[in-house]
């Protein structure tokens, strides 16, 4: 019988950190909080970055086990989502770039896949999700509708300031965009980066971490195990954080990358996207060429006040699981689905075959198992076949 879970394969050993259909002989069967992060490279105190401010995700590290060289199989969101909830590769999946349309690819390709969420539901559990979890340009409008016993939450409890433009507070960017939409028809692009002082959800990912919270409580008061997926945007592009987290930040200490070229002879496909294709289309950032190193500088101080800001929400959800005391019933699962470049081989984003893009943090915290731990063993985190 196939048994499918949670698994990391270490080296050549499958160590299964829980198992949705064999419950737990102290306490049932436990919870799993399922969080995602979009374009988090292992930027953080625990992953040995001490200028980092990560506070929430470094104690999650200190009470769990953290896999320091973890990768993903191709560094873009579409492919790795669908890998890692499907666990099949994406020569399995057919998933090898981000689509340039929304359809239903992991049902076209494989219709009779049994995705991870989806074998929580089938195993009983109340299974709920919000924000980026599947990338929706590959599934259903119901961010693969089959995947949830409970309708997906796109409801959030967003602040009287609203979410903005893109994310945009600033009255001048807004003003911008909406002139661009008036005489071109598109709303067309911002900055690449902003720092606006408001409270945290008055941003997508603030608002849903309050709603994460509350949905923390009902699920716990409901008294059924449950897997509950919550998907943060940031710190993908454009890095846009309240002012309070670029506060936490001296620029001056920053340092940029060594080696900002690609090495002589690289193969083109190294570099999937070259050219930090992404970044250059935002506003004030040159289209070829060098990165001015003051843009850097702006760009690596806008990307770290967003993973701090990430952080926070993370610690918003931890101290959710705690404060409804399921905190020794609940496996929490920190994961995000690459790297990112820093300027590191003359890149920003990710799209490349090198480190800097293809590592990614995963930090799991099961209650009796691996606190504390740090693992150098080369880790996946997809399995197919059976274990």
């Amino acid at each position: 019988m196939r048994r499918l879970g949670v698994v990391l394969a270490l080296s050549s050993v499958s160590v299964p950190l829980l198992h949705a259909d064999e419950p737990d002989s102290r306490s049932g069967r436990r919870n799993v909080l399922f969080i995602a992060i979009d374009d988090l490279k292992p930027l953080a105190g625990s992953y040995g970055v001490p200028w980092i401010e990560s506070p929430n995700i470094d104690d999650l590290a200190s009470r769990g086990t953290l896999f320091a060289a973890c990768y993903c199989q191709v560094p873009l969101c579409a492919p790795t989502r669908t890998s890692v909830l499907s666990g099949l590769r994406p020569d399995s999946t057919g998933v090898y770039f981000n689509p340039f349309r929304v359809r239903n690819i992991l049902r076209v390709h494989l219709p009779e896949v049994v995705t991870l969420p989806q074998h929580f539901k089938n195993c009983g559990y109340v299974t709920c999700g919000m924000g980026k979890v599947f990338d929706g340009r590959t599934v259903d409008e119901g961010d693969d509708a089959i995947s949830w016993s409970e309708r997906y939450v796109r409801q959030f409890e967003v602040a009287p300031e609203g979410f903005g433009t893109r994310g945009y507070q600033n009255p001048k960017t807004q003003e911008r965009l909406a002139r661009t939409l008036k005489e071109s028809g598109t709303l067309g692009m911002g900055p690449p980066f902003e720092a606006w002082t408001g409270p945290d959800n008055m941003h997508l990912d603030g608002a849903m971490a309050i709603t994460a919270a509350k949905k923390i409580a009902e699920l716990a008061r409901q008294k059924r195990p449950f897997f509950l997926a919550v998907g943060f945007h940031k710190p993908h592009l454009p890095f846009i954080a309240p002012k309070k987290y670029w506060d936490l930040y001296d620029q001056s200490t920053f340092k940029l990358a060594t080696n900002q070229r690609f090495p002589d002879g690289s193969p083109p496909m190294a570099a999937m996207i070259p050219n930090s294709g992404e970044l250059r289309e935002y506003a004030g950032v040159p289209k070829s060429g060098p990165i001015p190193a003051q843009l850097q500088r702006d760009l690596i101080h806008a990307y770290a006040a967003c993973v701090s800001f990430i952080d926070a929400q993370v610690g918003l959800l931890m101290q959710a699981v705690k404060e409804n005391g399921i905190e020794q019933e609940t496996v929490i699962c920190v994961w995000g689905d690459h790297g990112f470049h820093l300027g590191e081989h003359g890149h920003w984003g990710k799209s490349t075959t090198y480190e800097d893009a293809t590592r990614a943090p995963l930090i799991i915290r099961a209650p009796g198992l691996g606190e504390g731990v740090q693992t150098k063993s080369l880790a996946r985190i997809i399995h197919e076949g059976e274990n």
